[in-house]
Parts: C-alpha cells; structure tokens; sequence
C-alpha cells in the first residue's frame, strides 16, 4: 500500500509487492505498508498479525460429483484448477502448490492460472475444483453460485500480517 496525491489530495492506492523485495519498498518510502502471507519476511520490519487463513475448495453448485469430491479418492482423481505460486500476493502459496500436486496425477489438472479470484470463476463455470483461500471462497461462493468444502488433503494454515518499516512507526496513519 503507498499514500500518494490523487487530484491534489491524500489517498490510499493499493499495488503489488514482489515478496522479495518488498522490504526495499518500504524501506524507500515507495510503499508504506504491505499487507499478506510473507513467510520469509525480513525480521528487521514491523509487523502485525492479522489473521491466519486456511484453503476451502470450490466447485459450482451443480457439480455432478459433489458428495464424492469431499471424499480422498474423489478429490484426487476429479480435474483441478491449480493457482501457481508467485513473488506478487499470497508468497505463502507454494507450499499449498506444492502438498496439491503431490497428490495430484498431472493428466488430472484441468487449468494453471496465477489468480485465486480467476480459479473460482472458472470452477464456476466448469467441473473443475478450485483450492483458494478460505476468505477469497467464503467472498466468492454465493456472487458464483459455488459449493464450499474443506480439501481431503492435508494443507498449511498462513498468516496474514501487515508489514512497515521503522520510519512509518510513529505515524498516526
């Protein structure tokens, strides 16, 4: 997040942040905050905790298969809507990526997107199931007419924390 002018007064913007750089970008003064899953942040910034997620798979109402996605076998050999892991937004992601092909046959990957909100639309609109962010789905289920359920397969909780460098410390923003 960065202050800037915006028609000659103060305002809010909101940018992506490369987790591995991040911390020179407050560090600058080019942002003033970051928000997200930074498990690797630098210890040298200030940090809050939010609050910790867990993923909530998607699949649209009429799915035929529903009741067997939540089972193991069922959710392993249905076709998945991967999000692939980057340095932009949820940085804590590889983890999940990685625990989801693990036990996921390759052929049974229906679509590769870098977008949460993407993979949800596109669940919505498919037979595919989608693995997002339990805030991202709870947000999106209803708008998209999509059936929630927690995956079979065991995946990491993350924190979300809101990051600031020492010079913003004292500032009432």
């Amino acid at each position: 997040v960065e202050r800037g002018d915006v028609a000659g007064s103060e305002g809010l913007h909101a940018v992506p942040l490369d987790s591995r750089h991040f911390e020179s970008k407050l560090e600058s003064g080019e942002a003033d905050l970051a928000l997200g899953a930074f498990p690797g942040a630098p210890r040298g910034l200030r940090r809050q905790r939010l609050y910790f997620s867990s993923y909530l798979s998607v699949v649209r109402k009429g799915h035929p298969k529903l009741g067997r996605l939540r089972t193991s076998a069922g959710f392993r050999v249905a076709h998945h809507i991967i999000v692939t892991a980057s340095d932009l937004g949820h940085a804590a992601h590889h983890v999940a990526q990685h625990a989801l092909e693990g036990e996921i046959a390759p052929e049974r990957v229906l679509l590769r997107l870098s977008s949460f909100i993407a993979a949800a639309i596109v669940a919505s609109r498919t037979d595919g199931i989608a693995t997002v962010p339990e805030h991202v789905a709870m947000h999106l289920a209803e708008p998209l007419g999509l059936a929630t359920f927690r995956p079979s397969i065991p995946l990491p909780q993350f924190e979300i924390a809101q990051y600031w460098h020492e010079r913003c410390q004292r500032d009432p923003g």
